[in-house]
């Protein structure tokens, strides 16, 4: 008896052992299959489809487990993307040149001059190519300058047109290179010029001045009629004396007058008397004290005096 019962407790033991071994041999089976479809979806190899019926399929087949199966190999579904660009369509041929664009037409801006900001006469340029010469008679005249050719501006002459010491006079003798050159004006009112000498210069026009060195070439045979000119490049400085804090000689410069002057010099002294201010100039060959505001005009190779006042 006690043998029949061992015998029965065996062949129990037995066959749920082997109900054990079939349980986890199934699983095992089922988990394979669930590895080697997600190591073929990752490979992106084809994989056969599962069976629609449900008495089929194997447990591991559940939603979780297909989706990731599904986002591994691509197929999840994604939605749909926006175009980052907005298509166009266009007739026209791309390769066709833009012939119907208008080229927009420049714009001038005119340049508001208001009286040329009352400016200096000697602060306004002259435009390109041309330049502002000053004549004997006090007015001005454009010259037009050739291209490539130097323009010599000549300095304005004094009121009364006549040379003076110190002038520094340009002469030009067309054709001849020898005589074309610059000149001073010596302290005696001479001016020396190679092949014409030693001739009186001060107090004499620029007019009169060619004249002379002109007849001078004929006469000594040189050339028969040569055309002389005479250019004032430089005009005869101004004196300042008295009490000014820097009295000296200063070169002249255009629209030139006592208030201008006393600046150039530094300015009265504390003892000048400024209502007493005296400008020696040379009128027909002789000195003449001119008494003098501010405001009156200094002309070349004038002699200013500004007087000490007495308490």
């Amino acid at each position: 008896m006690l043998r029949k019962s061992f015998r029965t407790f065996i062949l129990l033991t037995a066959g749920l052992l082997l109900l054990s071994l079939s349980t986890t041999a199934a699983q095992a089976e089922e988990d394979s299959g669930y590895m080697d479809r997600m190591l073929k979806a990752m490979s992106g190899q084809e994989m056969p489809e599962i069976q629609a019926d449900s008495t089929q399929k194997p447990s591991w087949v559940d939603e979780a487990s297909q989706r990731e199966i599904d986002s591994a190999s691509g197929h999840a579904a994604l939605p749909p993307r926006a175009p980052l660009l907005p298509e166009t369509s266009t007739s026209e041929d791309p390769l066709e040149p833009l012939s119907n664009l208008e080229t927009p037409e420049p714009m001038v801006i005119a340049a508001h001059d208001d009286d040329l900001f009352e400016r200096a006469p000697q602060d306004i340029q002259p435009s390109s190519g041309s330049s502002i010469v000053a004549t004997s008679s006090g007015t001005t005249e454009p010259v037009v300058a050739e291209p490539g050719a130097e323009t010599v501006l000549p300095a304005p002459s004094g009121s009364d047109g006549t040379l003076n010491v110190g002038d520094l006079l340009r002469i030009t003798v067309f054709g001849v290179e020898e005589l074309t050159n610059t000149y001073r004006i010596d302290a005696k009112g001479i001016l020396t010029v190679p092949l014409v000498g030693e001739l009186q210069a001060k107090g004499k026009t620029r007019e009169q001045l060619q004249s002379e060195i002109a007849q001078s070439l004929i006469e000594g045979g040189y050339y028969n009629s040569p055309s002389v000119t005479v250019e004032i490049m430089e005009l005869s400085p101004f004196y300042i004396l008295g009490e000014v804090k820097n009295p000296g000689r200063y070169p002249y410069e255009p629209e030139l007058d006592i208030f201008k002057a006393i600046a150039i010099a530094g300015g009265y002294t504390p003892r000048a008397a400024k209502d007493k201010v005296i400008i020696i100039r040379n009128i027909g060959g002789r000195k003449t004290e001119i008494e003098a505001t501010e405001s009156t005009e200094i002309l070349p190779g004038d002699s200013i005096k500004v007087k000490q006042r007495f308490f």
